[in-house]
């Protein structure tokens, strides 16, 4: 294969995998926005029962404020089922389009005769951008340099994990020393 053949196998390759790569990225943001629905609104909830339940406690002329804690509570869990509830049928209906795109028999072809570890839209542009540049001729020498770059970030992305915990670790001794002498200062004080 010469480098125009391997660019149009490439470029067919992309548009195979360009409609899944738009659900996957659209499941992505229905499951964020389902996660965050979900999260909303619990310490609210929370906190209003409490204090509506410390208002029937307590004797005073509160018991309207608790009906009224009560009710705004449950207005709000009621808001939140609705919320969560449509956003996961969503994420159903998104899984049941990603799967029913990734089983067709366009799809399913394209994986034959490549490797599935880079049978994606963002890989596979990758590739195509390391063999337009020439710094591959052949897709089998495109697909090593794909993995060793990927190797190479994800080394990268392990040494920025370790400095940042370095880092919190050296804040954290840090903050220990200067308590440690503010003690010291106080007893001695005394």
């Amino acid at each position: 294969m010469n480098k125009e053949d391997i660019l149009a196998y490439l470029s067919k390759q992309q548009k195979r995998t360009e409609i899944v790569m738009k659900l996957e990225k659209r499941l992505n943001q229905k499951r964020s926005i389902y996660l965050h629905a979900k999260k909303q609104w619990n310490g609210t909830i929370v906190a209003l029962l409490i204090f509506s339940w410390l208002m029937t406690v307590i004797p005073s002329n509160s018991t309207m404020i608790s009906v009224i804690l009560i009710i705004v509570a449950t207005v709000l869990a009621f808001i939140k089922f609705k919320r969560t509830s449509a956003s996961s049928q969503e994420i159903r209906d998104t899984e049941q389009l990603l799967e029913k795109e990734m089983s067709k028999p366009e799809y399913i072809d394209g994986l034959q005769d490549f490797p599935i570890k880079f049978y994606d839209y963002y890989s596979i542009y990758r590739l195509y951008q390391l063999v337009k540049e020439n710094r591959a001729t052949t897709l089998h020498d495109s697909f090593n340099l794909l993995e060793n770059q990927l190797n190479v970030e994800y080394q990268n992305h392990l040494a920025e994990q370790n400095l940042l915990t370095t880092q919190a670790t050296e804040r954290s001794a840090r903050i220990a020393a200067v308590s440690s002498v503010v003690t010291t200062y106080n007893t001695t004080k005394k």
